[in-house]
């Protein structure tokens, strides 16, 4: 079978790329419109002057991740727009685009990789920051991720260094090369991988745990839908790292395709799991009080909790000595209250935690 004409595969990969940032692009502006505008809002809280909220959207990581995730995808697609032009229109009157496709010497390509590794970093950023939230901030578990995220940011300075210093002619399969794109694309993969296993093990604990003791969501939806929405979007972009490993590996030119895309598929995943949760498919109970944060996600059928809220029966208070003698208190007349024991404490905290992984648009 012939090999593909590097040609053909550009002008497949614009097409593909194309069509994957057009979706990139409705995902990703209704992600950080739902962060300016969440959902949730009361009717009076649409009445917040636009820069206003604005401001308080810039105080959200998400909301920078997904802005940083914006212009890297968008900066990538332009570049590869451009090049098409310029293959066809000024290099060498447009008779050679062949010969402006294999030359990755070109100024314009190191823009477009700078654009290419600024998505991969955020798009990973985000997903170590989400691990850190479901793990109540928990710096130890993130460690790894952590690591391999510091690599990612290696390989792209070396990625962006070795562009920038191409010889001429040079195929883009050459080792020095390969060994730093292969890097970056393995170190992206644990970071995913990784990051998904361990946020995917969180929600099925918390849903045994939830099955155990009564407790069950005050929507419809269930921490099992969560689990699949977060796991297909990750999938899609472990998927596309996998493929383009092995066509890399294969020295085939479809890893262009591959490579071209990454940032783009990257972003989808990302804006995918925003989006989905933040149109309701994570909804938050409307009865929920504002004092404990995974109030919002979960109602406990405790007839002990429910009346709580309820008006209390009057109390009447019997006629007493008031010249009590001094005494020591017993261990048996001293009240606990559960609210403040250090389990509460850490489920409270762990509520916290699912509620801002949930809900990006409610962070602080």
């Amino acid at each position: 079978m012939p090999a593909i004409p590097l040609y053909t595969v550009t002008l497949l990969n614009i097409v593909i790329e194309s069509f994957l940032y057009g979706v990139f692009l409705i995902l990703n502006t209704s992600s950080l419109v739902l962060m300016i505008y969440p959902r949730h809002e009361t009717p009076s809280g649409f009445r917040v002057p636009w820069s206003r909220r604005f401001k308080k959207a810039l105080k959200k990581p998400m909301f920078i991740g997904a802005t940083f995730l914006f212009i890297g995808v968008t900066g990538h697609w332009i570049t590869t727009i451009m090049r098409i032009f310029i293959a066809l229109t000024k290099y060498k009157e447009g008779i050679a685009p062949q010969e402006y496709y294999a030359d990755v010497s070109q100024g314009i390509y190191t823009i477009k990789a700078v654009f290419l590794e600024m998505g991969l970093i955020a798009a990973d950023a985000m997903l170590v920051y989400r691990l850190w939230l479901v793990y109540d901030k928990n710096y130890y578990i993130i460690t790894a991720p952590l690591l391999t995220l510091l690599g990612l940011v290696v390989c792209s300075f070396g990625i962006v260094n070795k562009f920038a210093h191409y010889p001429p002619g040079q195929s883009i399969f050459s080792t020095g090369t390969e060994a730093w794109t292969v890097s970056d694309a393995v170190l992206s993969l644990v970071t995913n991988a990784y990051s998904t296993a361990m946020i995917a093990w969180r929600i099925f604990l918390t849903e045994r745990r939830n099955e155990s003791t009564g407790a069950r969501f005050a929507s419809s939806t269930s921490l099992k839908s969560v689990l699949a929405i977060f796991i297909e979007s990750a999938l899609l972009y472990t998927a596309w790292t996998v493929v383009f490993i092995a066509a890399s590996a294969a020295e085939s030119y479809i890893e262009t395709i591959m490579a071209s895309c990454c940032a783009v598929v990257a972003g989808i995943s990302f804006s995918l799991i925003n989006v989905r949760i933040g149109m309701g498919w994570a909804k938050i109970s409307p009865t929920a009080s504002a004092s404990t944060s995974m109030s919002h996600m979960f109602r406990i059928d405790d007839p002990r909790q429910t009346t709580m809220h309820e008006s209390p029966p009057p109390i009447q208070t019997p006629a007493v000595n008031h010249q009590v003698k001094n005494r020591t208190q017993s261990p048996s007349e001293i009240v606990s209250f559960p609210d403040d024991s250090p389990d509460c404490n850490r489920r409270d905290n762990q509520e916290r935690a699912w509620n801002l992984f949930f809900s990006p648009t409610c962070e602080d």
